[in-house]
C-alpha cells in the first residue's frame, strides 16, 4: 500500500526527531518539571482533541466519500469543519484562560502552573486545527502530503524544541510546542487549499443539496463523547498520580507512555489511511482484503520498534538522566501495552468506517474507566506504587477491551459487518 508507506515514512523521520527532542527536554529538565511539561502538554493536546467534536476522526470519513462526488461538497464540509472547530476550541481556550489560577491551585497544587496554563491557552485552538486539518488531509488522500507535513513540523520542533529549552527551561520548552503546532496548522492549511481551491472553501452559494452543520454535529456526536472521556481520563490519570505520588512520578509516567506514544503513533497515523480505504471499498470481499491487511500491517509496525524499545530499555533510562531511576522497567510495561492498543485501533476505525459510532462510544468508556479501576484495585492489593499500578492498568483494560471489541464484532457480523 503506497498511502501507508508515505504515511509510516514521514512519521518514522518527525517522530524520531520529536522522539530525540522529547528525550532531551526530559534530561534538561529533570523529573519534577518534566513532569509539569507533562501535566501541561496533556491539558492542551486533549482538550483540543475533544474541542474537533469528533471531527479529527469523522472529516477523514465524510471527505473520503465527499471527494468523488463534488469539490463544493468536499469544501463546504471542511468550512463548516473549521467553523465547529473554531468556536469550541475557542471557547475552551477562554474558560482555561479565565480558570486558570483556580485551575492550578485547587487541583494541580502548583500555583507556577498557572502562568503556562494562562500564557499558553492558544495552543488549545492549535492543537484542535492540527488534529482536524490533519484529517482531512488523510480523507483526501494526501499521505505524501502528510508525510512532507509531519517531516518538516518534526525538523522545526526538533531545533526549536533543544535550543529553547536549553536557553529558558521550561517556558522555552512550552514556547517550541507553541510554535510547532503554528508551523503544522500552516503547513496543512496550504495542501487542503491547494487540493481543493479557495472557491470551494470560500462560496457563498447555498445549496440545500450540501451537508448541514445538523448532520455533521449528529454524526459527529458519539465521537466527541468518546473524545471527552478521553480528555476527561487523561487529566484524572494525570491527577490520580499526583494525588498519590508527585511532580516526579507524572515526570516518569509521562517519559514511559512518551515511549507508548512514539510506538504507536504510526499504527496511529497509518488509522487515517485504514478509515479512508475501508470506506471508500465498495464490496464485502475488498473490505475483508484490506482489514486483514492493514490488521497485519499495524501489527508489525507496533510489534518490531516493541521488541526493540524493550530489549533497549535499560540504555534509554541512563539517557534520561540520574533522575528518572527505574524507568526501564516502565518503558517495558508501556511496550506490551502499545501492543493491544494498535490492534484495538484497528476494530475501531471498522465500526467509524460502518457508522457504528455509539456502540464504539460505550465500549471505549468501559475501556477508559476500566484502567483506572484496576489501578486502583492493584495499588491497594497487592500493593504496587501509582506509576506501576495505572500502565498494569493499561495493559489488563486493554486486553480487555480487545476481547470485548473483538465478540462484538463476531455477534455483529452476521447482521452489518461482514469482515471475517
Amino acid at each position: 500500500m503506497i498511502d501507508s508507506f508515505w504515511s509510516v515514512l514521514g512519521n518514522v523521520i518527525g517522530y524520531s526527531l520529536l522522539f530525540i527532542a522529547g528525550v532531551i527536554v526530559a534530561r534538561i529538565l529533570g523529573k519534577n518539571l518534566y513532569g509539569e511539561y507533562g501535566m501541561l502538554k496533556s491539558i492542551f493536546t486533549s482538550i483540543g482533541m475533544f474541542s474537533t467534536f469528533g471531527l479529527s476522526y469523522t472529516g477523514t470519513k465524510y471527505v473520503a466519500e465527499l471527494k468523488g462526488v463534488s469539490l463544493s461538497k468536499t469544501g463546504n464540509f471542511i468550512k463548516k469543519s473549521a467553523i465547529i472547530t473554531f468556536v469550541l476550541s475557542l471557547l475552551c481556550s477562554m474558560l482555561l484562560f479565565y480558570y486558570s489560577q483556580e485551575i492550578a491551585t485547587k487541583w494541580l497544587e502548583s500555583t507556577s502552573i498557572s502562568f503556562y496554563l494562562k500564557t499558553f491557552s492558544l495552543l488549545i485552538m492549535l492543537y484542535a486545527f492540527t488534529y482536524l486539518l490533519l484529517a482531512l488531509i488523510a480523507g483526501l488522500g494526501e499521505f505524501k502530503a502528510l508525510a512532507k507535513i509531519n517531516s518538516i513540523t518534526g525538523l522545526f520542533s526538533f531545533v526549536l524544541t533543544t535550543l529553547f529549552t536549553i536557553k529558558w527551561s521550561l517556558k522555552g520548552a512550552m514556547v517550541a510546542l507553541l510554535l510547532s503546532q503554528v508551523i503544522n496548522c500552516l503547513l496543512s492549511l496550504k495542501v487542503i487549499i491547494k487540493k481543493i481551491g479557495y472557491k470551494s472553501l470560500f462560496q457563498k452559494k447555498i445549496n440545500s443539496d450540501l451537508i448541514s452543520f445538523k448532520e455533521i454535529l449528529s454524526f459527529s456526536l458519539p465521537i466527541a463523547l468518546q473524545e471527552t472521556i478521553y480528555t476527561f481520563s487523561t487529566w484524572f490519570i494525570n491527577l490520580f498520580i499526583l494525588w498519590y505520588g508527585s511532580y516526579g512520578d507524572i515526570g516518569l509516567y509521562s517519559a514511559a507512555i512518551q515511549w507508548n506514544s512514539i510506538i504507536l503513533f504510526v499504527p496511529g497515523i497509518l488509522r487515517n489511511v485504514i478509515l479512508t480505504h475501508l470506506t471508500e471499498s465498495n464490496s464485502s470481499s475488498s473490505f475483508n482484503r484490506i482489514f486483514k491487511n492493514v490488521s497485519l500491517l499495524s501489527f508489525v509496525v507496533t510489534f518490531i520498534p516493541c521488541v526493540v524499545i524493550f530489549a533497549l530499555s535499560g540504555i534509554i533510562e541512563k539517557s534520561y538522566g540520574p533522575t528518572f531511576a527505574g524507568l526501564d522497567y516502565l518503558i517495558s510495561i508501556a511496550c506490551i501495552s502499545a501492543i493491544f492498543m494498535s490492534i484495538r485501533n484497528v476494530y475501531a476505525q471498522v465500526f467509524m468506517a460502518k457508522g457504528l459510532n455509539w456502540q464504539m462510544f460505550f465500549i471505549r468508556l468501559f475501556g477508559d474507566l476500566s484502567v483506572l479501576l484496576v489501578a486502583f484495585i492493584l495499588m491497594n492489593k497487592i500493593p504496587l506504587n501509582i506509576v506501576d499500578s495505572l500502565l498494569w492498568g493499561m495493559i489488563l483494560s486493554n486486553i480487555l477491551f480487545l476481547i470485548i471489541t473483538i465478540l462484538f464484532d463476531r455477534i455483529f457480523i452476521f447482521k452489518k459487518i461482514a469482515i471475517l
